[in-house]
């Protein structure tokens, strides 16, 4: 996977470090995720990807559980 393009979450395996890049979502979704701590530049770490769900610690330390029509909404750069 590329660590240069941006990828929706989704496509990210458990383990996987990367900073978020952009919020592709309605005002509404994106205030609340705004709220939630998904900033543009924060660092992300995915700790599970089955199912319907995502979890992911922020660099703040807060773990978030996430649909993945959410995740899906939120673009990522992948760390090496």
């Amino acid at each position: 996977m590329s660590t240069e393009t941006p990828v929706p979450l989704i496509f990210l395996r458990p383990g996987m470090r990367a900073v978020i890049v952009d919020l592709n979502a309605g005002p509404g979704l994106r205030r609340r995720l705004l709220q939630l701590g998904f900033i543009p530049g924060e660092f992300i770490e995915v700790t599970h990807n089955f199912g319907l769900t995502v979890v992911v610690r922020l660099g703040s330390g807060a773990t978030i559980a996430l649909s993945k029509g959410v995740a899906q909404k939120i673009y990522v750069r992948v760390l090496p």
